[in-house]
């Protein structure tokens, strides 16, 4: 259960996202470190990468997924490390 006002932000969310992925930049499926995405979650649009026939929505390497403040753009890097890899362009900014 939830409130219809959260449910109502997460609908916003969902489609501010879609938009978002509809204008990426990529060509082909998300590749992080040495993963490359199996397939996407319908709903939350996160890739679920697999390793040895194990699915996973967390990145196996350590990876997690961020948003920058700046731009509004969605990617993947390490705590504390400066590999960068980028999902979406930036929506503003």
């Amino acid at each position: 259960m939830c409130t219809l006002r959260y449910a109502l932000y997460r609908l916003l969310v969902q489609g501010f996202r879609r938009c978002q992925a509809a204008a990426s930049f990529r060509a082909g499926p998300l590749r992080v470190g040495t993963l490359t995405e199996t397939r996407r979650e319908f709903f939350t649009g996160q890739p679920v990468w697999t390793v040895d026939g194990q699915s996973s929505l967390t990145h196996p390497e350590g990876y997690i997924r961020l948003a920058d403040e700046a731009t509004g753009g969605l990617y993947w890097g390490q705590p504390g490390a400066g590999d960068i890899f980028w999902e979406t362009r930036g929506f503003w900014g």
